[in-house]
Order: C-alpha cells, then structure tokens, then sequence
C-alpha cells in the first residue's frame, strides 16, 4: 500500500470551498485504478491534511499522469490554498509507526 500525504495552509476565505471541492477528489478519485480511500483532516481552522491510499506506487503514479490535473481542474484546487507539501512513502512503515505510538500511548 502506498501513502499520498498532503499538508496545505488554506486562504482563510476559501476553508469551506476547499472542504467542498474534497467530495469532487473523493468522487473522482475512486474511479481511479488502485485508489483504496482518503481521510481528512483539520489539524487548525485553515490547515487541511489528507491522506490518500492506493495499491502501490504504480497506482498513484498513473493517477498522477491520467487524472490528476483533470481533476485539480474540475476541483478548482489552486484558488484554495496558500501553501502546499506533498510527501509520499510506503503505508505500511506509517502503519507501523501509528501502531508504536499508540501501543506507547497506552502503557
């Protein structure tokens, strides 16, 4: 499984179009080969993290090269955010480190 993190600092009057413009990605999105699902979330009022979940990195790959300005088109994403970081990694070395800091949580 492959991990798709985004980080964005959203323009203060563009948080509920964003927040909107997500059901466009998730729709959209999950036409997509290997597309497995996507959470989001609201660490402060006008940053947004997602979190996107596909098969493999050959999945997201072709997502990046078929669908991917398409659909940041049809979203009309850029108008939304004042920054940006896009991070990629293997989701299962995420997975274990969710699961060490929970078991550390625990204890």
């Amino acid at each position: 499984m492959w991990l798709k993190e985004i980080n964005l600092k959203l323009r203060p009057e563009q948080v509920e179009q964003f927040w909107r413009a997500q059901t466009v990605w998730d729709e959209e999105s999950a036409r997509c080969p290997g597309y497995l699902g996507t959470i989001q979330a609201r660490p402060s009022g006008n940053e947004a993290l997602i979190l996107i979940f596909w098969e493999d990195r050959q999945s997201l790959e072709r997502f990046m090269r078929l669908d991917h300005d398409r659909i940041a088109a049809l979203a009309g994403s850029e108008a939304h955010y004042e920054s940006i970081r896009v991070r990629q990694s293997d989701a299962h070395a995420v997975e274990e480190q969710l699961a060490a800091a929970f078991r550390d949580q625990s204890t």
